[in-house]
């Protein structure tokens, strides 16, 4: 029995992929191609990065329309699905709220209300 093992940091986290079985080439192969495929969400999805399609959708919005890769666009119908069955609980539009907070990039704060306000008023699956 093999066991192949393969890391990644993407998304702020550390993914570790282990595989055990008996083809150490096909494990490793499989590994890889998960691997990659988390690399590839990142890179699409990732709010830090400049060059994501994610951000340039943020850059554009309410400008411009943005045309998007079909299972981007597929993901983020199904945001909307899951915002509305959950009352707005789930929320992927939450980013200003975040920051108000000071919880990206910073250690958080308690904001005032009018920051609150303000932030609120950006939020919303309605808004996307």
């Amino acid at each position: 029995m093999h066991t192949v093992a393969v890391a990644r940091h993407a998304m702020a986290t550390r993914f570790e992929i282990i595989l055990y079985g008996e083809q150490e080439v096909a494990l490793r192969a499989a590994a890889e191609e998960a691997a990659d495929e988390i690399a590839r969400l990142d890179a699409q999805l990732n709010l830090y990065n400049p060059a994501s399609e994610l951000s340039h959708i943020n850059a554009c919005a309410g400008r411009d329309p943005v045309r998007v890769e079909p299972g981007l666009f597929r993901l983020l119908q199904r945001a909307q699905q899951l915002s509305r069955a959950t009352d707005g609980a789930f929320d992927i539009t939450v980013t200003p709220l975040v920051r108000c907070w000071g919880f990206m990039g910073g250690p958080g704060k308690l904001p005032d209300s009018s920051a609150v306000a303000e932030a609120r008023a950006r939020v919303g699956m309605e808004l996307v």
